[in-house]
Formats: structure tokens, C-alpha cells, sequence
């Protein structure tokens, strides 16, 4: 009996097909159904919320660990087992992780007593001065409507008007949805709950993170090894690396360069006696993070409240923030991030703006770095077609080009502009 034996090429061609039409079904299905598509992905992030939270701490917490390792512990660790290395590792490892897991909990704790106590201070401060707030609009008010008769009487309808709905929202709005907001504010208290514990769950799911991180990569080394030819995966590691590099070097540069804008915030304002400088210094600090706008989105709230207390002071902060993010912007962000993502100021704006709006402030936070490893193998990916077609790489060089050869895809740049002779003086 002959042997039956499959044709390759219409095997992988069959299953080409079946692959695509497969693929059709499922985006039909998916587009048809977003609602509830959208549903399942919100539940599968909230039970993975957890693993993403301890990704996230030991990826932060990894070059602190590995710096300690490599200049304390593990040199301690030599001296104290004589070279074993099984011993030295499980030493460095441990003390490490504890070290930086409980360096953390100490730093969060801190802002957080510090914060806390400065948010409660200043919202009982502003409700303890609202009625003096109230005096001085009612006053203002007086006196300008007793000199135009006409708009008194066109504020008085309107002040009716809107007394009027705000009796009307508070009989129907809330005290008719008094239910709904019982509900919405267990369900705050129970988002608040269920944020903590995965926080907790997140710290122990770093901490087997850290300890096994060398055998982590190597996992995945190995799955890109087996499923891939040599060449893409090649690329695929260095893709990892280069998305390592600049997301390591962003992310720890700019905690570093935050933190310090915060110590130079705190020590300004406490100097100058200014109101709520802890509240203001760690508000100024936490959205420096955020590159290019979050400097904005803390001095703009920071600055009304200070003006609620004193509008001199806040015209001093409102100076000292000017002055603070022109050195941050042209000396210290520069020294400490150096050239991390070689994006120019208009691509920092469109990947912000574009993340923003597509993942809100975790996107406005990592669409800086993402954007920065697209661009860059995008732009390699440009270098090498430019080298292959032997034409030059430089930008500078296609500045005055006008058209390409259509044979020897040389450049024909633009024929300079015939310069005006002056006129010549007429004899006398």
C-alpha cells in the first residue's frame, strides 16, 4: 500500500487560508460586540491588576536592586560564605529585595503622612474662610450693581433664576437620588479597599519577580529561540533591549529629576513662610513626572489655592514655578535624562496628546518612552532602506532637494534663486 504523504505547500497554504478567514470571523465578531468585548478585557485587567501593579514595582525597583547588589552585597556576601556562590546569591538576593521593598513602603508612607494631614489642613482652612470669601463678593457686588440700576435688576432675576434650580436639583437631584449615591459611595469605599489589597498582593508578586528575574528573561530568551528564525529573533531581543534601555533611563531619571524638583519646591516655599508648602511641594513634584504638561497640572490648582490665602504669595509662586521648570527644562532634566529618547519637542507633545487620550494619565506618563523605541527602529528601518538604495542618510541633505533621478535615484537639489543686482547709480 503507498504511503500517503502530505504537499507542503498546499498544507501551508490551506492553513494560511483557514488563518485569515479565522482571523475575519473573530475582528467581525469582536467590532459587532465591543460593548461587551470591552467588558471582558475590564475584567481580565482588574484580575490581573495585581500581576501588572508588581510587573510595575519590580521593573522600578530593579536597578536599585542590582546596584546594591553589585557594590555591597554581593562583596559581602564573598567574605561571609568564602566563595559560595549558591549561598552569596540567596544572601545579596534576599537582603536586597528587602531593603528596597522596605525603602519604598518608607517613602510612600512619608509622602503620604505628609500629604494627608496637608490636604485636611487646607480644606477645613478653605471652608473656615468661605464666608469671609462670601463677604467680600457680596460687597463688590453692592457696590457695583447700587451704581448701574439696570444690572441689578437683570442679576436679580438671574439670581433668582438660579435659586430657583438649585431648590429644584436639591429636592430632585439629590435627595430623589439619595439611593444611587449610597450606592456610589460604598462602591468608592470598595474601589479604595480592592486598590490596596492589590497593591499588598502586587508587593509580594515583586518580590518572587526580583528573586527570579535572571531566570525570567532566560525563559523568554528560550520561547523566542524556539518559535523563531535566527534573524527576527535577533531583532526581537534587541528590541527588548533598546525598549529596556530607554524605559529604564526615563523612568528612573525622571522619578530622580521629580524628586529633586520637589526638594527645591519644598525648601523655597518653607523659606518664604508661603501657606500649604508641603501640599505644594509634593502637588509640584508628583506631576513633574508627566513631561511637558505636568509641570502646568500641578502649578495651576497649587496656585489657586495660594491665592485664596494670599495674592502676593501667589504671584511669588506663580514666578518661582516659571523660574524652576525653565532651569528643570534647559539644565537639570537634561543632565540627568541626558538624550534617552532623541524625540524632539514636537513628537514629546504628539505622543502625549496621542497616549493621553487614548489611556489617560498612565498613557500621558509611558507614551513618551514607547513613542521614543517606535521612532527609533522606525528610523533605523529608514537607514538601512536609504543605504541599500545607496542614497545618502543625513537629513540635511534632502533640505534643498527638488526631485530624484529616476535612473540613478541621485539627488537634483533646487537651482538657487537669481539674486537682484542693485541698481546702478546714475552719472551726474
Amino acid at each position: 500500500m503507498k504511503k500517503f504523504r502530505w504537499d507542503k505547500k498546499y498544507l501551508y497554504t490551506g492553513v494560511t487560508a483557514f488563518c485569515v478567514v479565522a482571523c475575519s470571523v473573530i475582528f467581525f465578531f469582536i467590532i459587532n460586540n465591543w460593548s461587551d468585548f470591552r467588558g471582558v478585557l475590564r475584567k481580565i485587567q482588574s484580575s490581573i491588576s495585581p500581576v501588572i501593579i508588581g510587573l510595575a514595582l519590580a521593573y522600578l525597583l530593579r536597578p536599585g536592586l542590582n546596584t546594591l547588589e553589585r557594590r555591597i552585597l554581593r562583596p559581602l556576601g564573598t567574605k561571609l560564605f568564602k566563595g559560595n556562590d549558591k549561598k552569596t546569591f540567596a544572601f545579596a538576593r534576599s537582603i536586597g529585595i528587602t531593603i528596597m521593598i522596605l525603602l519604598m513602603l518608607v517613602v510612600v508612607a512619608g509622602v503620604i503622612r505628609m500629604v494627608l494631614p496637608q490636604i485636611y489642613l487646607s480644606v477645613e482652612k478653605l471652608i473656615m474662610s468661605i464666608d469671609h470669601y462670601i463677604e467680600v463678593v457680596v460687597e463688590w457686588a453692592d457696590k457695583y450693581l447700587s451704581e448701574n440700576p439696570e444690572m441689578e435688576s437683570s442679576m436679580s432675576s438671574i439670581i433668582s433664576e438660579v435659586l430657583k434650580y438649585l431648590a429644584d436639583w436639591l429636592q430632585t437631584g439629590v435627595l430623589g437620588r439619595i439611593d444611587t449615591i449610597i450606592v456610589s459611595v460604598t462602591s468608592g469605599l470598595r474601589s479604595v479597599i480592592m486598590s490596596l489589597f492589590n497593591f499588598c498582593i502586587g508587593i509580594i508578586i515583586s518580590v518572587y519577580v526580583l528573586y527570579s528575574k535572571e531566570k525570567f528573561a532566560a525563559q523568554a530568551k528560550k520561547v523566542a529561540c524556539c518559535f523563531l528564525q535566527p534573524k527576527n529573533a535577533n531583532g526581537l531581543l534587541e528590541a527588548f533591549r533598546k525598549a529596556d534601555e530607554v524605559f529604564a533611563g526615563f523612568f528612573i531619571g525622571k522619578l530622580l529629576d521629580s524628586a529633586i524638583i520637589g526638594v527645591i519646591c519644598g525648601i523655597f516655599t518653607a523659606a518664604v513662610n508661603m501657606p500649604y508648602a508641603a501640599l505644594v511641594s509634593v502637588v509640584v513634584g508628583v506631576t513633574n513626572i508627566v513631561p511637558f504638561f505636568g509641570p502646568y497640572f500641578g502649578a495651576v490648582p497649587c496656585a489657586f489655592i495660594i491665592l485664596l490665602e494670599s495674592p502676593m504669595m501667589c504671584l511669588v509662586f506663580i514666578i518661582f514655578c516659571i523660574v524652576l521648570q525653565t532651569f528643570d527644562g534647559h539644565i537639570l532634566g537634561p543632565k540627568i535624562l541626558g538624550s534617552k529618547t532623541n524625540l524632539s519637542s514636537f513628537w514629546v507633545i504628539f505622543a502625549i496628546l496621542l497616549s493621553g487620550g487614548l489611556f489617560g494619565f498612565i498613557g500621558m506618563i509611558c507614551g513618551v518612552p514607547v513613542f521614543a523605541v517606535i521612532y527609533y527602529f522606525f528610523q533605523r528601518a529608514v537607514r538601512r532602506r536609504l543605504e541599500e538604495k545607496g542614497m545618502p542618510v543625513d537629513t540635511r541633505d534632502y533640505m534643498e532637494l527638488d526631485m530624484l533621478d529616476e535612473e540613478s535615484s541621485e539627488l537634483i537639489m533646487k537651482a538657487p534663486e537669481p539674486r537682484e543686482k542693485p541698481p546702478r547709480a546714475k552719472k551726474k
